[in-house]
């Protein structure tokens, strides 16, 4: 580039101006931009702009080490003559100048369907059964799940305080995966007390008065030669009426699977709270006599929801309250609850249910793993046959270990 000298006396005007016009022309032309390795550069009205190129796929060497400009999916380990993965690839060989690294091909699914398990992100068996394993609910108190290969959790809750009677107020549930938490689904209830007011009279909740019609009581299995614990509900048709003192003195409770002479046991009291004593009952002779088993315990299963008012208890059953069409009920000396008054005013009749679902949630071997479910912090939920449930549970976690289904589908 050779810049114009400055005009000269005596030179012709013409002749010093075309040579100097032609000379700036060629020393614009020599100062604008241009293109270069890496550099791209865009005449624009408003002026000239200048980017860096998008690099290409060729591979560059810097120092000892090999590098490539990996693609989607594409790694190298350690920056180091390696190994290269490429989704979808066949084994074979990359050279990088001069050095070569080896193409791995992952196992990937070779469907979209459902419990597909050819490999590494397998999609799990949604169907009833196709789960390797239900974790209980829990407060936080119990041995914690250990998984024994990768896989994934599915978890849900659903929160119906109206079906518990109003008994809890704060519900939460939530993954716990080597210590972090993840939110499955939450609900908390206004602080207000609850009321009816049923034949002129109003009631206020009390939830220390609800009624179980269930007990847990130890018994020994001869067969399996160890004590096991039975759940027995409430059994009005076999209680036991005393002719001579005119009234029923002793109530029945019966359980289908209790081993042996237990499944129907007998208590003095049919408001069972915990601790009362339970009998046997044997009427070979022409004597009936109970005799003593042991004491039971409160199986807090609720059935009927208590409201209070002075010395008086009414009890509701499960589901929402409405003014005008819900009943309450009084028990009879047997506890036999019969209807009584329809409500006439409530502040509980307000519909609210939480249900929350997660995503599936990945987890790697020897992972730590709870489902913690509380109402009021106390462990809320049961554990599940979710192989055959009944009806859809309310709360549940499954567990899916790809290795587990692989061998399912390998058998099936």
């Amino acid at each position: 580039m050779q810049i114009p000298p400055k005009s000269q006396k005596g030179a012709l005007i013409r002749t010093w101006l075309v040579e100097t016009v032609d000379r700036l022309i060629d020393c614009v032309t020599a100062l604008r931009l241009r293109p270069g390795p890496g550099i791209a550069v865009k005449e624009t009205p408003a002026g000239t702009i200048i980017s860096l190129k998008e690099q290409s796929g060729q591979p560059r060497t810097s120092g000892p080490a090999a590098m490539v400009c990996a693609g989607a999916g594409m790694r190298i380990d350690n920056g180091t003559a390696s190994s290269v993965y490429v989704p979808g690839a066949t084994v074979s060989s990359v050279p990088v100048n001069g050095a070569t690294f080896t193409c791995l091909a992952p196992d990937e699914p070779s469907g979209g369907t459902s419990g597909d398990t050819s490999g590494g992100n397998f999609i799990p068996d949604w169907r009833h059964g196709g789960h390797s394993g239900v974790i209980p609910p829990d407060n936080g108190s119990s041995i914690p799940y250990t998984a024994a290969e990768e896989g994934y959790i599915f978890a849900w809750a659903s929160f119906d305080p109206f079906k518990d009677g109003l008994r809890y107020r704060n519900y939460a549930a939530h993954v716990q995966i080597n210590g972090g938490l993840m939110k499955v689904a939450e609900l908390k209830l206004p602080g207000e007390d609850a009321y009816i007011k049923a034949n002129g009279n109003r009631f206020d909740r009390d939830i220390t008065e609800d009624y179980s019609n269930k007990i847990r009581v130890e018994v020994y299995d001869e067969d399996a030669g160890e004590w096991v614990k039975m759940v027995y509900s409430r059994d009005y048709s076999d209680d036991y009426y005393d002719s001579d003192e005119d009234k029923y003195t002793y109530f029945a409770w019966y359980c289908y699977n209790a081993p042996g002479d237990y499944k129907t046991i007998y208590s003095d009291e049919w408001n069972i709270r915990g601790g009362e004593a339970v009998y046997t009952k044997d009427d070979s002779d022409d004597e009936t006599v109970f005799s003593y088993l042991t004491d039971c315990e409160f199986y807090p299963d609720y059935y009927l929801f208590a409201w209070v008012n002075g010395n008086t208890t009414v009890y509701t059953y499960s589901g929402s309250i409405k003014a005008g069409n819900t009943s309450v009920y009084i028990p009879d000396e047997r506890g036999k609850f019969e209807s009584t008054y329809t409500i006439t005013e409530t502040n509980a009749d307000n519909f609210v249910v939480a249900i929350g679902a997660g995503i599936p949630i990945p987890y790697r071997k020897g992972a730590s793993i709870r489902f913690l479910v509380t109402a009021d912090g106390y462990p809320y939920g049961t554990l599940v046959n979710y192989a055959n449930p009944g009806s859809p549970p309310a709360v549940c976690c499954l567990v899916y270990e790809k290795p587990s289904q692989l061998n399912n589908n390998e058998n099936t």
